[in-house]
């Protein structure tokens, strides 16, 4: 049995000053982008026990969302009235929740006790949903895009080569 959480956080800022070359009587605020990511897997694996070279295989699942908000930076004279701030939240193809099952074929190799060496290949089915793109334009102005999901089949040898370290023998 094996498992992986995935979790990762971005945050980015885009000055206003960068929409222009001469800034002098300008004012604005900046913009952002902000994104998270979090994932789960797990995975049964079947070794045959066939010696220093250990043939295996498995089946898996996998949930993954991300979501994002990216906010427009605005510049305008000072004393006047700045632009609004376009928010757009959920932009495609960079927001998504997937849904995966895979079944998985490899090879071990016994360095020691300890250690092992591996290569796997892996078949996936997933299945990608998309959340609604929504585009508020700071004026009371709003727009909602709707996404859709999409499905796919494939081969894959996305880690191909795995370093395992057993605590336990």
């Amino acid at each position: 049995m094996r498992s992986g959480i995935v979790f990762n956080s971005t945050k980015e800022k885009f000055p206003w000053e960068s929409l222009g070359s001469d800034n002098e009587g300008y004012t604005g605020e900046d913009g952002s982008y902000k994104s998270f990511k979090f994932g789960i897997y797990v995975a049964g694996e079947i070794h045959r026990n066939k010696g220093k070279v250990d043939p295996f295989y498995g089946v898996g699942t996998r949930f993954l969302i991300q979501r994002n908000k990216f906010t427009e930076e605005v510049r305008g004279m000072q004393g006047s009235e700045l632009p609004k701030q376009t928010i757009i939240k959920n932009n495609y193809p960079d927001a998504f929740t997937t849904i995966s099952i895979f079944g998985l074929y490899g090879l071990e190799y016994t360095v020691n006790s300890m250690l092992t060496l591996g290569a796997e290949y892996q078949l996936w089915l997933t299945f990608d949903f998309y959340p609604d793109e929504e585009r508020d334009y700071g004026n009371g102005s709003k727009d909602v895009y709707k996404k859709g999901s999409q499905r796919y089949f494939g081969i894959s040898s996305a880690g191909g080569i795995t370093l395992a370290i057993y605590l336990n023998r």
